[in-house]
């Protein structure tokens, strides 16, 4: 599922830092941090292991306000560099993300995103306590309801943000390619 996939995803890239600072901003139809900017990568990871769908029950797709739980975030710590991640399948319920995504870059946020999801749609799986799927979203007719891959919106708020989006619509998230990226944004590599 998109989650597991998020999940990771995630994992694969703090695996691949080194004194970089980690947070995590869970949101679904609401957003919240989740897991503060640390360089305890492996607290990070705990954090990361026990997120699941319950985390943000709400429903919906909450992205402006994810980038700007982030972009305070960032106003709070003081380093050079800050890079905001986002894997989302783009469905902006809320409305808001680009233009909350231009004014993080205005705060010297730069803002990659990665798009999970397929444009055909893929229905949400209901899971219980033990992480097991029991079943899928049902509108009010009784209909499974399918998410689908936004990637014009994703586009856009990379575009806005400064960064650059990558496609994970055939299953694999490309991790090296968002790794490089902010690599060489901070100079470490040149490419």
């Amino acid at each position: 599922d998109r989650l597991t996939a998020a999940r990771n995803a995630v994992s694969g890239l703090i695996g691949r830092m080194d004194g970089d600072r980690v947070g995590i901003i869970a949101f679904a139809g609401d957003a919240f941090l989740y897991c503060p900017l640390t360089i305890d990568y492996g607290a990070a990871l705990m954090f990361l292991d026990a997120l699941d769908t319950s985390v943000v029950g709400d429903p919906g797709t909450a992205l402006a306000d994810a980038i700007e739980i982030a972009t305070r975030g960032f106003q709070a710590a003081e380093h050079s560099y800050r890079h905001l991640v986002i894997l989302s399948d783009g469905e902006d319920h809320q409305g808001g993300a680009v233009e909350a995504a231009r004014r993080a870059a205005q705060a010297g946020i730069t803002i990659h995103v990665v798009g999970v999801g397929t444009t055909a749609g893929e229905p949400i799986p209901e899971v219980n306590a033990q992480g097991e799927v029991v079943g899928y979203k049902r509108d009010a007719e009784g209909q499974v309801v399918l998410t689908r891959l936004n990637e014009k919106t994703l586009r856009e708020i990379a575009r806005a943000g400064g960064g650059i989006y990558v496609s994970a619509a055939n299953g694999t998230i490309p991790i090296q390619r968002i790794f490089s990226e902010l690599q060489r944004e901070e100079g470490r590599i040149v490419g």
